[in-house]
């Protein structure tokens, strides 16, 4: 798989999980499962260096932070994450790059 189905397979993966957490977290015991079990951010999501500055240059970012290092782990926010997968989702679709080995379609938006 290419690094553009990869990266699309992970943001997927993560905005699926992000997701839960925002829909969990409308209600108390949500909330307690996210901070306490779950470990789930509502906001950021992390991601490893390298993905992270090929996820911004997807999502349009113009001047990426300097000094992101590959191995090291960083938050990204979603909304940014949300806009790179659009992008990955269409390029995918355009160049016959299947990201999802299952049956799954979205429910709606990812947030």
């Amino acid at each position: 798989m290419s690094e553009g189905g990869q990266l699309a397979r992970f943001l997927y993966v993560r905005l699926r999980h992000a997701d839960d957490a925002v829909r969990r977290a409308r209600w108390f015991g949500g909330r307690i499962y996210n901070n306490m079990v779950g470990g789930a951010d509502t906001t950021y999501m992390e991601m490893p260096g390298h993905s992270l500055l090929m996820a911004m240059e997807w999502a349009g970012v113009a001047a990426p932070p300097k000094g992101v290092r590959p191995d090291r782990s960083y938050q990204l926010r979603l909304d940014v994450a949300a806009k790179a997968f659009e992008a990955l989702h269409l390029w995918c679709r355009k160049n016959g790059v299947n990201y999802r080995d299952w049956d799954l379609e979205l429910s709606g938006p990812i947030t």
